[in-house]
């Protein structure tokens, strides 16, 4: 398989488990039982302990996406840029994610900083 399609393959399975894992330590049900110092509660376990395996999860992906660049001698120059350019976009996919499951708003401005992650990461990589 070429190097780029496992790149995009293992990227979006980092921004999938980034999104996830910030979307369960934001969930109300979370912080309240952090909050009110309730700890016995069987909730505040089962979102720490699944944020924490997908943090996990993100950074074995994270790991992947290196070796992948590292191995290939055509991207050893632009690691760092590929990778940064991942870590950006994984922002978009925490804020969608946030919308749709927490039911933050999509503002306008939100909207223009996606287009502008979107642009300068396509720069990036091209």
């Amino acid at each position: 398989m070429p190097t780029l399609i496992k790149i995009a393959i293992l990227a979006i399975f980092y921004i999938i488990f980034t999104s996830f894992s910030m979307m369960l330590t934001g969930k109300n049900e979370f912080l309240s039982s952090f909050k009110a110092n309730n700890y016995t509660n069987n909730t505040f376990y089962i979102y720490l302990a699944g944020a924490l395996i997908l943090a996990l999860g993100a950074r074995l992906v994270y790991i992947a996406i290196n070796y992948n660049l590292f191995t290939d001698h055509k991207y050893i120059a632009n690691a760092a840029s590929v990778t940064a350019a991942i870590t950006a976009l994984s922002y978009i996919g925490v804020l969608i994610c946030n919308h749709f499951y927490l039911g933050e708003p999509i503002t306008n401005k939100m909207i223009i900083g996606f287009a502008l992650i979107s642009i300068g990461c396509f720069v990036c990589l091209s």
